[in-house]
């Protein structure tokens, strides 16, 4: 048994300090620094862990109902990192974080997971005229391979803006990033607020989400 561990403990001992370390721990943000943009039937509360946890008790149809909790985006450029989970029982539902523009009232929900009025399920984001009516316009990304809305849906989604490009990118452990988007600053609103976003199902079944990291850096 030695002989066959050896070279194992071998290999490791010879990796950088930095392989073996983990991930920095999650940081959830403070419930009271958000205010409610559109509360609607929606509650938030914070977890005895200390999560930002929201709950919508579903509606019937499949009509727009949109939640929205938010605070002051930073001036770019800026970088904000979010760590999401949730529960998506059935078509008509969406979580995600949320860029809103106060003047026009338009905002960008970019959803992980969501359903579709038809049922099918995407890693999306899409375009809102207001809280319950739908822009029209294709979203920037609609993603609906298996493989990435099933058992690898990412649990952290990063929104850069250098001043000029807003990107977006997702992530399954803060530290390698894949960017699925990339607009001017200025395509389809002027966000001045941000926070999380959450559409009651259809067929009156509950959905709800929890954050559990937010980072903003400046740069």
């Amino acid at each position: 048994m030695r002989t066959k561990l050896f070279p194992l403990l071998f290999l490791l001992a010879l990796l950088p300090a930095s392989t073996l370390t983990l991930a920095a721990a999650d940081t959830p943000p403070n419930l009271n620094d958000f205010f409610w943009g559109n509360q609607g039937s929606c509650s938030a509360v914070t977890t005895p862990s200390g999560k930002l946890s929201l709950f919508h008790p579903g509606a019937p149809g499949v009509g727009f109902n949109w939640c929205v909790l938010v605070k002051p985006l930073p001036t770019a450029p800026y970088s904000i990192i979010v760590g999401l989970e949730g529960v998506i029982a059935d078509k008509a539902a969406s979580l995600g974080l949320v860029l809103y523009d106060a003047t026009t009232s338009k905002f960008v929900v970019y959803s992980s997971p969501g359903s579709s009025d038809a049922g099918y399920n995407a890693l999306a984001a899409w375009k809102m005229t207001n809280y319950t009516t739908y822009s029209g316009q294709p979203p920037y990304f609609d993603l609906r391979n298996g493989l990435l809305v099933g058992g690898l849906l990412p649990r952290y989604f990063r929104m850069k803006d250098d001043g000029t490009y807003r990107t977006f990118a997702i992530s399954h452990d803060k530290e390698v990033w894949v960017t699925i988007m990339m607009v001017s600053n200025t395509n389809y609103l002027m966000p001045n607020w941000y926070g999380y976003a959450l559409r009651g199902s259809g067929n009156s079944r509950a959905s709800q989400m929890s954050v559990v990291h937010e980072a903003v850096t400046q740069p």
